[in-house]
């Protein structure tokens, strides 16, 4: 497959050309990433407007006998998830979102498959009508289009928006330091744990509403 005129720089310079992973073609890169392989860079969704993750939901139904946690709950369970990560510092999950556009009434609703190894490397799947593949290594982000056969490419580091972005969900994903970065509420179900995060930041709450997660009794994320 060769796609080099598809493969779209968004800080192109002279100085900063598309960067190639190794000598392959960067859309073979994303293609060949494998979630389940600890080496590559692993994924986690989001989605995009200008700057990605626009008015992002993980949605999670609480259980028919939820119990509201304290305080205290929250920060006691978080603590038992840190613990867990460091074991198993790897997150597969389902997703749902919703991202609003301000010309449409109605918001766009899509789905799919995140994969998140800490601190910082995902991989995103969407599926549905606007399908796209999204993987970082923390330092650059790749989006391929399998409609278009076409790949955007994004570098990181730079303070940008699309850095605090991107640095707000994988806190969120990874949970550590995320009390400075989020409020945090939660209630205990029969099957585990909902937690919903709004960011305390305001700016942020313009690019990101909120982030449900639903955690099993083992503490797995599974949605």
């Amino acid at each position: 497959m060769r796609t080099n005129n598809n493969v779209r720089d968004t800080e192109q310079s002279e100085a900063d050309a598309p960067v190639r992973l190794g000598q392959k073609d960067p859309v073979e890169v994303i293609l060949n990433v494998s979630p389940r392989d600890p080496s590559t860079p692993l994924g986690m969704i989001a989605k995009t407007s200008r700057f990605f993750f626009l008015s992002l939901l993980f949605f999670c139904a609480a259980g028919a006998h939820a119990q509201t946690m304290s305080p205290a709950d929250i920060k006691s369970l978080l603590a038992r998830v840190r613990e867990h990560r460091v074991a198993a510092p790897n997150l597969q999950a389902d997703f749902e979102e919703q991202r609003r556009i301000h010309l449409l009434d109605e918001p766009i609703a899509s789905s799919g498959k995140i994969f998140f190894q800490a601190p910082n490397h995902f991989r995103l799947e969407r599926r549905g009508n606007s399908p796209s593949i999204t993987v970082s290594d923390g330092q650059v982000l790749w989006i391929y289009y399998p409609k278009f056969k076409s790949a955007e490419r994004y570098a990181l580091g730079r303070r940008s928006p699309l850095d605090a972005a991107i640095t707000t969900i994988t806190t969120a994903l990874n949970l550590q330091d995320v009390e400075n970065m989020f409020h945090i509420m939660g209630n205990k179900t029969e099957a585990g744990y909902d937690l919903e995060l709004t960011p305390r930041n305001p700016s942020m709450k313009r690019i990101f509403q909120k982030l449900e997660l639903r955690l099993n009794n083992d503490l797995f994320a599974e949605r």
